[in-house]
């Protein structure tokens, strides 16, 4: 259990990390605004910002399926 979970927060974590390397590349002046570079950065920060949303629901929603009490069928004899 604690490998997978580890491996949740190293991708969360990678999620974030490429997110705000796009956006300090765009806030910078290395990359001109004129050219499909930027655009394409500013698409993959947002997908990335997207998909990292659907990553922490995900979690959430599967912390709440395993916290929740086992629910049991009654028996029909």
């Amino acid at each position: 259990m604690e490998a997978y979970l580890s491996k949740r927060d190293c991708v969360d974590k990678l999620l974030k990390i490429s997110r705000y390397s796009a956006k300090i590349i765009l806030s910078s002046s290395i990359i001109p605004e004129t050219l499909i570079l930027t655009n394409r950065l500013r698409n993959f920060g947002s997908r990335v910002g997207l998909n990292h949303k659907a990553f922490h629901l995900g979690k959430f929603v599967q912390d709440v399926t395993s916290s929740a009490p086992p629910t049991s069928t009654p028996d029909r004899n």
